[in-house]
């Protein structure tokens, strides 16, 4: 006879433990225990009862089995039965609504990323055209100082040459 081993998973921050890695990873991700430094699950919160998970299906589900237990309480006039299914269209509005409000976060995440790209492309845009701009004005400061160099050679220049000149005709006169 062989033993089986069943190795069980234990939360060391509250009394939580299972035998199954993909329950135990849940519950380390769940905002309470933040595991790993995943991102904290969004929570749901039963109105009805303390129930709460981060995991939507498992939240309608329970939802779901509220109604069913109320609907297995069959009302007994016309006016409770309309009541009961008010409140299942309620129900389906708010679960419409969570649904629209997370679509609307993942949307805007996806615009802010997509603004951020849009920036960071101007940003390299601007930076080429003020790179021209800054390259423009060095070479003409470059330039500048080059004609200044040029004037001050030609005075120069001019002053050999004159002295030259005027060597050449001491020169003559001595012979």
């Amino acid at each position: 006879m062989s033993a089986i081993s069943l190795r069980i998973l234990a939360c060391e921050k509250c009394e939580f433990s299972s035998p199954h890695k993909h329950n135990f990873d849940r519950h380390m991700a769940s905002k309470k225990h933040l595991g790993g430094g995943k991102k904290p699950a969004k929570q749901y919160h039963c109105e009805k009862c303390p129930y709460e998970t981060a995991n939507r299906g498992n939240f309608y589900t329970h939802r779901k089995n509220h109604l069913f237990r109320e609907l297995r309480q069959k009302p007994s006039t016309p006016e409770e039965e309309d009541k009961e299914e008010v409140k299942e269209e309620e129900v389906k509005e708010e679960e419409k609504e969570e649904v629209k409000e997370e679509v609307k976060e993942e949307v805007k995440e996806e615009v802010r990323e997509e603004v951020r790209e849009e920036v960071k492309e101007v940003k390299e845009e601007v930076r080429e055209e003020v790179v021209v701009e800054v390259m423009m004005e060095v070479m003409m400061e470059v330039m500048v100082e080059v004609m200044e160099v040029v004037e001050e050679v030609k005075e120069e220049d001019t002053e050999l040459v004159e002295a030259a000149k005027t060597l050449m005709m001491a020169s003559k006169k001595t012979k």
